[in-house]
C-alpha cells in the first residue's frame, strides 16, 4: 500500500476545492498587507499526531471539523469520496 504523504493530501484537499470554485489557500494578503481567511475554504488540520478535513467559516473567525481525526490515509480516503460525491451532484 502506497504512503500517504502530505502533498498527496493536500492535493486532494486543492482538487476538492477548485471543483465548488473555491480558493485552494485558506488565507490571503489584503491590500492593506493584513492576512485574512477565506471562508469556506476546506483544508487539512493536524493536531495531536492526527489528520481531519476542516473548513473555514463564513464569518472567518473559526473553522469547522468536516471529518473526524484520523491517519493521512483515513482523512485522503475520506476526502476523495467527498471529491466523488461533489462529482457526482455536478
Amino acid at each position: 500500500m502506497e504512503r500517504i504523504t502530505n502533498k498527496m493530501l493536500n492535493g486532494k484537499v486543492d482538487l476538492l476545492n477548485k471543483l465548488l470554485g473555491q480558493s485552494t489557500e485558506s488565507y490571503s494578503k489584503k491590500a492593506n498587507g493584513e492576512w485574512a481567511p477565506n471562508p469556506r475554504v476546506f483544508y487539512i488540520g493536524a493536531a495531536y499526531g492526527g489528520y481531519r478535513l476542516e473548513r473555514m467559516c463564513n464569518s472567518g473567525s473559526g473553522a469547522s471539523d468536516i471529518s473526524p481525526r484520523g491517519t493521512k490515509r483515513e482523512v485522503y480516503d475520506y476526502v476523495s469520496a467527498f471529491i466523488q460525491g461533489v462529482e457526482e451532484l455536478s
